[in-house]
C-alpha cells in the first residue's frame, strides 16, 4: 500500500519542464570582433599600424600571395612579421622606454594593435613580465599581439 501511495503521489507538475527557455543576459566577448581578416588584409592593416602608412600596392599582392600559399599560417605570419621589422627596424618603441613606463607602453599596444584598452588582469600579467623580463624587447611583444588569434578577427 505503500507502493500505491508514492506513485499516487505523481503529477505531471511535478516534471520539470525542459523545453522552457529562461532568459539571460549575455555580455559581448572581450573582441567584439568576430571577422577574420583575410591575409592582405592581415598584411596592410600590420603595416600601417607599425609605419602609418599605406603599403604599396604591389608589395601587398605578393604578400597576400605567399601567405595564402603558406602551407602553415602561423609561421607565414611570423615571417611577414620579421620582414617588417627588417624594412624599419626603429619603427617600434625603444627598448629603455618600454622598461621605464611599461604601463602606458602596454596600454599603446593594445590600443595600437588590438582596438582596445586591456582589461586590468591584462594589463598587470604584461607589466609585471616587462618588469621580469629586462631583456625583453618590443619587437618580442608586438610580434605576440600580432600574431596572436585575436589580432587576425575584426
Amino acid at each position: 500500500m505503500l507502493c500505491i501511495g508514492s506513485i499516487s503521489s505523481c503529477s505531471k507538475d511535478a516534471v520539470p519542464d525542459y523545453q522552457t527557455v529562461s532568459e539571460q543576459t549575455l555580455y559581448p566577448a572581450i573582441s567584439p570582433n568576430d571577422t577574420s581578416k583575410n591575409p592582405a588584409q592581415y598584411a596592410e592593416q600590420l603595416y600601417w599600424q607599425l609605419y602609418g602608412s599605406p603599403i604599396n600596392p604591389d608589395a601587398l599582392a605578393d604578400i597576400a600571395c605567399l601567405l595564402t600559399a603558406a602551407g602553415n599560417e602561423q609561421a607565414a605570419y611570423q615571417l611577414l612579421w620579421f620582414g617588417y621589422l627588417q624594412e624599419q627596424p626603429n619603427a617600434l618603441p625603444a627598448t629603455q622606454a618600454m622598461h621605464q613606463q611599461p604601463i602606458p607602453f602596454v596600454e599603446n599596444t593594445y590600443n595600437l594593435l588590438l582596438r582596445r584598452s586591456p582589461n586590468a588582469a591584462e594589463r598587470e600579467w604584461w607589466v609585471k613580465y616587462i618588469e621580469t623580463h629586462p631583456d625583453l624587447k618590443p619587437a618580442q611583444v608586438y610580434e605576440a599581439f600580432a600574431t596572436a588569434v585575436e589580432y587576425r578577427f575584426y
